[in-house]
């Protein structure tokens, strides 16, 4: 419970630094590419450690298929790091708050791929929790327009010069 009440805080906390960063006017392709190769080095590291702490042993690179490296890497690279660059683009473009609405479409898309491919049946319940998220989703990201602002002016007495 511990573990994921600490990545909740981590991940808003992610998003609020990311959002001072791209302020900056860093560019996103710069984040993007610190972030996965942190992510990268700090993975090999602990790859490597495994077998120390009781892990399996790594498999030797030589024995690893041409078809699963490049799978590897077209997934670290084009999925991964696209979907990084335009977080950080999207982040630096509507903030941290409105970014993190993303992740409030994930039941929807469960939903539906489960309605598409594995035949769910939706039920009514279904349908109210979708437009909930839907709805709350809008009511965050609308910007209500207001008015002109009609100030009137009140005549305040002149002043009086003083005599000589």
């Amino acid at each position: 419970m511990g573990a994921v009440v600490l990545a909740a805080a981590f991940y808003a906390m992610g998003g609020t630094y990311g959002r001072g960063v791209v302020r900056g006017n860093m560019n996103p392709l710069v984040i993007a590419a610190g972030a996965l190769t942190s992510a990268a080095i700090l993975s090999g590291i602990l790859m490597l450690a495994a077998p120390v702490f009781g892990g399996e042993a790594m498999t030797p690179f030589n024995e690893i298929h041409g078809t699963a490296l490049l799978s590897l890497l077209l997934l670290g690279i084009v999925n991964t790091g696209l979907a990084h660059l335009m977080y950080y683009w999207v982040l630096r473009e509507l903030g941290a708050a409105r970014t993190s609405m993303a992740s409030y479409f994930a039941p929807l898309v469960g939903l539906s791929l489960g309605v598409l491919f594995l035949n769910e049946r939706i039920d009514v319940r279904m349908i109210l929790g979708a437009l909930m998220i839907l709805g709350g989703i809008a009511i965050v990201n609308l910007r209500f327009r207001r008015g002109p602002v009609i100030v009137e002016r009140i005549a305040l007495p002149e002043p009086v010069s003083p005599v000589n």
